[in-house]
């Protein structure tokens, strides 16, 4: 079994998923998970630091990916190095050409690498990391939603992932407010 999952700059997991549990598909499922998540947070104000592994995992519970992440994450045996960081797969979603881009490992890897040995391409990659580091640093001009439920205020930042999670959230409200469980909701 495969796993994908993303962790944030204090290495504090963000978000898992099993992609696949053939070896010959994972190089088109890991392709998709990143620019999936990419598309989801360039809803968002900013992509931020975040770096997206594949690990192998031997335990084949569906049920229990996240709990297997943890575990691993908790033991330090990930590997720490090969890893695709998502402002880099963020750049080639924007500048591929969409008609030579495949969603795969190898494209994303190949085009990075290409745009390493480009001067001008590699300056661009530059600018594009440090408008999204500038974005995420510029709190005063941030948004959070907040949210008072009867238990709290529940906050959501203005990432594509927190966005998402504050219109889940709503939704699920929406979708439950005549029952009898949300009534002090």
């Amino acid at each position: 079994m495969y796993i994908g999952f993303i962790l944030n700059g204090r290495n504090n997991l963000e978000y898992c998923r099993m992609l696949s549990s053939d070896a010959n598909d994972l190089d088109r499922r890991f392709g998709e998970f990143c620019f999936s998540q990419v598309r989801k947070q360039l809803k968002g104000a900013y992509l931020p630091e975040e770096s997206i592994y594949c690990i192998e995992a031997a335990d084949g519970d569906k049920n229990r990916v996240e709990s297997l992440v943890r575990d691993i994450i908790d033991r330090g045996a990930w590997p720490s190095d090969d890893h695709q960081r998502l402002r880099d797969i963020g750049f080639v979603h924007e500048t591929a050409d969409p008609y030579r881009r495949t969603d795969s490992r190898d494209f994303i890897v190949g085009e990075l690498e290409r745009t390493l040995h480009n001067g001008r391409a590699g300056r661009l990659l530059e600018a594009y990391h440090d408008f999204h580091q500038s974005r995420e640093k510029d709190t005063g001009n941030r948004v959070l939603t907040a949210i008072q439920t009867g238990q709290g205020v529940l906050l959501f930042d203005d990432t594509g992932r927190g966005l998402e999670r504050a219109e889940s959230y709503l939704q699920y409200n929406a979708d439950n407010f005549f029952s009898p469980i949300h009534r002090n909701t």
